[in-house]
């Protein structure tokens, strides 16, 4: 199994594990992309050079583009494998807290065109409560379009078919990728499932900076949910 992934870290946050850890996801994986934001501090470039063979720097222009940007770097290969999509640190934290259950996972043979990875229940819990109380909206409604029990459509990782990464790289164009993915994946009339796993839980390498008023808080969570949840409702 190929991995797609992205990292913009300027503070240097994945260093110490990319270090520890990048050996381990080499032997995990038969190839790994990786697209780092023009942003990222050159100590952590330098290093993702030298430890991974499929490198590129990219101009940070958000989430959307990044994970576009990587799908198409796999697509320029033109591989026939399946691909896990998941941003860098939540990779490193899978393999830290849960290196046996990232195995099992991309040794499994995918059951559909495309499966949504979310979180157990104590995953989930894991995240600050303004995650967890808006992000439950959003995985209920996604839930009922896609027809999918509990999908948890926010946790921002996937196993796809060669052909729907194919697919998703050429078409996908909204300004939030959790939802529009399987949504075409889903109008092209393919299969979608989901998986929960442990290893997306959260740490202190998953943070974001938040406003500082709690409020402010929750609502730029609630405004990222809608922004999501759009392109299901255009």
């Amino acid at each position: 199994m190929i991995l797609a992934t992205i990292i913009n870290d300027p503070h240097k946050k994945l260093l110490d594990d990319i270090e520890l850890f990048s050996q381990k996801l080499n032997d995990i994986f038969s190839e790994i992309y990786l697209c780092i934001s023009d942003f990222t501090d050159l100590s952590v470039i330098h290093l993702c050079k030298e430890m991974f063979s499929n490198t590129k720097i990219i101009e940070r222009k958000g989430a959307a583009h990044a994970r576009r940007s990587v799908l198409n770097f796999v697509a320029e290969h033109d591989s026939s494998e399946d691909i896990m999509y998941c941003d860098f640190d939540r990779v490193l934290t899978w393999i830290k807290m849960f290196p046996g259950e990232l195995e099992v996972i991309t040794n499994k043979k995918l059951d559909s065109d495309y499966v949504v990875l979310g979180r157990t229940k104590e995953a989930f819990e894991s995240h600050p409560e303004s995650w967890q109380a808006t992000e439950t909206i959003t995985n209920k409604i996604s839930s009922k379009y896609f027809g999918i029990n509990e999908l948890d459509i926010t946790a921002g990782a996937s196993i796809m078919s060669a052909h729907a990464a194919s697919m998703i790289a050429h078409k996908s164009s909204h300004s939030h990728t959790d939802c529009e993915w399987p949504y075409l994946v889903k109008k092209a009339g393919d299969l979608i499932s989901s998986k929960k796993v442990n290893g997306l839980l959260y740490m202190d390498i998953n943070s974001v900076n938040f406003p500082e008023e709690e409020a402010k808080e929750y609502f730029s969570r609630l405004e990222l949910s809608q922004k999501i949840l759009s392109v299901l409702f255009k």
